[in-house]
Order: structure tokens, then sequence, then C-alpha cells
């Protein structure tokens, strides 16, 4: 498929997400084969290319050049061409199904497949092109997948310097994830290593020239967490934080009848825990839907016989803004009432 004058891209029908990662991995192989040598991808598309899941899709490749360019060439455009509506209608048309980071296609819960037919088909968008000048040294650079792109603690420091909260907590959340997930839960062992990945971060945040962006990179260096196991973990704790909660127990343990199991959040205080159904955890794509939902209701009794009060929290909700009023209800009910809550950078 044509995605520009000189771009194409071998696009899988499939989901909205695939197509958008497939459609922006072209697109980003294409703008660095076009550019001088040295350029590197930075941003959401940087940490598409490493492999993160990305919660918010965005259209935007930006690029690390190392030389000054003009107003005008700072920011281009990579210009969708040709009539792609019966390319997407293919692609969606009969085996739409909602993403794994929740913002697929809308459910309709009077279908049959539970899929709502009626909702708007994705739209390939221009692809704008961001030029920076910024340097960094040798040593922040890496190649993955044949790209030329910033390693992942410099790009963490970026994400958290350059993007709100909620585009790039969740993304440094999965990069830490990464490097933690050898220790499989042992907490002293995982909290030991998040405190050397946190100066490490550090010493490269003091080596930041835009006094602003390192003010917005330390408030939310606050807000990310060794612990989440899904993008929406990360979301539903930047929502607690938000709402003004006290920081929760991540990924409480708790073991009945010999098998350990694990609480997304936990007030074991307030006998409450928190869940968020994403369903799809951090390397758990060959599960199916049905194995999840079973391991879920066997995991919620287990849960129940420490915790009683167990509050489960969906995608809908998130996106339907119904989790804000359940959020507000809770805190009031558990916590100090009319708490003001706090600002996301």
């Amino acid at each position: 498929m044509r995605l520009a004058y000189g771009t194409w891209a071998e696009v899988v029908p499939g989901e909205q997400w695939q197509i958008w990662e497939a459609v922006q991995t072209q697109r980003a192989r294409s703008v660095l084969a076009m550019s001088a040598e040295g350029t590197a991808l930075d941003g959401i598309i940087a940490a598409l290319i490493h492999g993160a899941p990305v919660p918010k899709q965005s259209w935007t490749i930006e690029l690390i050049t190392g030389v000054k360019h003009s107003r005008h060439h700072s920011r281009c455009k990579v210009r969708a061409v040709g009539n792609m509506a019966a390319f997407i209608k293919n692609a969606f048309g009969q085996n739409r199904r909602p993403s794994h980071s929740g913002a697929g296609t809308p459910i309709d819960p009077n279908s049959p497949s539970g899929i709502n037919e009626n909702a708007p088909l994705p739209q390939i968008r221009e692809a704008i092109v961001r030029r920076s000048s910024r340097t960094f040294p040798p040593e922040a650079f890496t190649t993955v997948k044949g790209m030329r792109v910033l390693r992942w603690d410099y790009l963490c420091v970026e994400l958290l310097a350059r993007h709100p909260a909620r585009d790039a907590v969740p993304i440094v959340d999965w990069f830490i994830h990464e490097q933690v997930k050898q220790f499989d839960r042992d907490r002293p062992s995982v909290e030991a290593s998040f405190r050397n990945i946190l100066l490490r971060l550090e010493v490269i945040l003091s080596g930041r020239k835009d006094s602003r962006g390192s003010r917005r990179a330390r408030r939310n260096l606050q807000l990310i967490s060794p612990w989440a196991e899904s993008p929406g973990e990360s979301l539903m704790r930047l929502e607690l934080y938000s709402f003004g909660f006290p920081p929760p127990t991540e990924q409480y343990e708790i073991i009945v009848a010999g098998r350990h199991y694990f609480a997304d959040f936990a007030y074991p205080g307030k006998n409450l825990a928190l869940e968020f159904d994403g369903l799809t955890k951090y390397g758990n794509s060959r599960e199916t839907s049905q194995q999840a939902l079973i391991k879920e209701r066997d995991r919620e009794r287990a849960i129940r016989q420490v915790v009683s009060q167990i509050e489960r929290f969906t995608w809908q909700e998130f996106h339907s803004g119904s989790m804000r009023a359940r959020l507000r209800q809770l805190r009031d009910t558990y916590f100090s009432r009319g708490h003001p809550g706090r600002v996301l950078a």
C-alpha cells in the first residue's frame, strides 16, 4: 500500500493498532532513509520501534538531527496519497476487534458479536515530521530493527520531559518492567533495581539544558513504577494520583493454599483492592481471552479470601469517563472526603 510519494508499506488487514504500527514503522524507516546520516528517531515513534505498547496513537515522527533547521524545515508532512478507503473497509469491515490498549473499535452490547458495526472506520493521517537539533553523547543511541533510535534510558528521560504524563508514563513503565522482570516480583530485588534505574535517569536528566522540560521530567519521575504489568495499570495509577488517593501497594502478594496471587493495587488497612481488567499483561500475548478470563476469576476468588472489597475497572470505563465517577466515590468513602486531588504534568 502506498502511504506517500515514494513511501510504501506492506500492511496485513488486522486490528487498528496493528495497522497503525505497520504504517508508522514504515514511515519512520522511509523518513530516516531520506534524512542526513546520523539522524535518529525520538519520542513516541522511537518507543514503538523499541517494542513498547503505546496507549495513545500518534502520527508524529520525531527526529534528532543534531543540525539546526529553519522553522519551515523543522516541521513537514508525509502526506497520504491515493484512495485508502477500500483497503481500510476491507481491513476493518468484518474483522474489527477492540485493540490491546482499549482504543480500538467501540463495543456495542446489542450486537451479537459485541462489535459496533456502525463505528467510524479508522483513517491513516498525514505524518507530521518534527526535527530537533538537540545533541546527545554517542552512547545515547542504539540500532533497533535496522533504525537508529535513542537508547531506552535516554528515551525515557525525553518522554517524561516533553510529553504529557498520561502519554509518557505507561511507556516508561514498560521500559522499567523490561529491566526488572528478571527478578520475578521479588520485592527487595525489584525495588533495588528500580532505585538504580532512577539514579541513572537522574544522571541523564542533569545533562539536559532545557530547564522547563527538566522540571517536568522530575515531576513525572515521581509517577513511574516498576510494578505496572500493562498500560492500563499505569493509567489507573495516574488516575489514583490525580484524585488524591494515597500511594497504594502495587502487586500486593496474597498467598492462598500455597499459591501466590497479586492484586494490582491494594490498601490492606482499608480491606480494599483495585483491579484493572486489561486482560493482556506484558509477555502474555499467547494467552487466549478465554484462558485469561478463567485465570482472572480464579485469582479474584483467592484475593477475596484476604481482601473482601475488590473494585474492578475496564478500558470501556476509562474511555467513557465513568471510572472517574467511581474513583471519586471510593475516595470519599475510604479516604478524606473532598480531597482536592493533584494535577498531572
